[in-house]
């Protein structure tokens, strides 16, 4: 946060703080961070291990915030972390990689992730301006037997205006990308669509994997 006037310089240290930029270049490790969204119950997970690919290309593990002098380490894991959490009740696990999975697996769910980038929003409120992270990404879930996507999804997330450190405003903004994209999963019955994708093998048979 910033003041837009110079009168308000020393009121304006303490809520510089708490909005969480500081002074100076921050550069934040987020493997200590994490977010843990709600999640539907489930009588019965989809009888598959779902796979989120997570390439260098689509998600970047250290960056520059946009229109931020601030950077992040450790992103990967820790949006990785956040999406294993958030999924892990409808599959019978869940895996974060860095390329879609052989063959030989077997059957299952393969999802393809991208972020492009986060960057900082001016939040004028008053005489003062916070700044608010801002995330795009895209997720997209289909049955490695087949290359057309059951569900696709594009969406967003905010932070708070005020955020204690660079750590707590990625949780929080986060935490808004999932909310939002578990509204869309569940808008959508994905569930349904996916456990009724997961019964089909390539030749349309009946998949009784356990």
């Amino acid at each position: 946060m910033r003041a837009k006037h110079s009168w308000v310089w020393g009121a304006s240290i303490a809520l510089w703080l708490v909005a969480g930029c500081g002074f100076g270049t921050v550069i934040a490790d987020l493997s200590q961070n994490s977010v843990h969204p709600p999640t539907l119950m489930v009588a019965a997970p989809i009888p598959r291990a779902l796979y989120v690919v997570m390439t260098p290309d689509n998600v970047a593990d250290a960056f520059q915030i946009r229109h931020s002098g601030h950077s992040v380490t450790s992103f990967r894991s820790f949006w990785g972390d956040t999406l294993r959490n958030t999924l892990r009740p409808y599959f019978t696990s869940v895996e974060i990689v860095s390329e879609p999975p052989p063959p030989s697996v077997g059957p299952c769910m393969i999802a393809d992730v991208r972020v492009d980038g986060v960057e900082a929003r001016d939040l004028p409120i008053g005489s003062l301006v916070y700044t608010t992270l801002y995330v795009q990404w895209a997720f997209a879930v289909r049955a490695s037997e087949s290359t057309e996507y059951v569900f696709s999804y594009a969406g967003n997330g905010v932070s708070d205006h005020a955020y204690g450190s660079l750590g707590e405003g990625f949780e929080q903004m986060t935490l808004s990308a999932m909310n939002g994209f578990m509204q869309r999963w569940t808008e959508d019955d994905v569930f349904s669509a996916l456990r009724a994708a997961s019964m089909q093998t390539a030749g349309g048979e009946t998949d009784i994997t356990p």
